[in-house]
């Protein structure tokens, strides 16, 4: 299902590709699947524009948190702190504009 939902979601990215709702909605969508630099690059490319709300900063938080679990099961610790101190900054920042 996440794939086709992702598939779909990048057609409409194709006519509005600053849409940070969206993009971020995808990264969380490909790292729930473990595509975790996919979800990487669209967190960082929704989190940058400046129409980034608190549900994209929570989703930021989401694709973080679920990227360090992985690093962490995968034993890579410098990875796993470095994602992990960005979900807590996601988070700081969610909830500074009050999600």
């Amino acid at each position: 299902a996440y794939d086709e939902a992702i598939l779909l979601a990048e057609r409409v990215l194709e006519i509005n590709s600053r849409n940070s709702y969206l993009r971020s909605l995808i990264a969380e969508w490909q790292a729930k699947k473990g595509s975790f630099n996919e979800a990487l690059k669209n967190i960082s490319q929704a989190t940058s524009d400046q129409d980034c709300d608190s549900i994209c900063l929570a989703r930021g938080l989401i694709v973080y948190s679920l990227a360090a679990a992985h690093e962490k099961e995968q034993g890579n610790i410098k990875e796993w702190q470095a994602h992990r101190a960005k979900a807590l900054k996601f988070l700081e920042k969610a909830l500074a504009e009050k999600y």
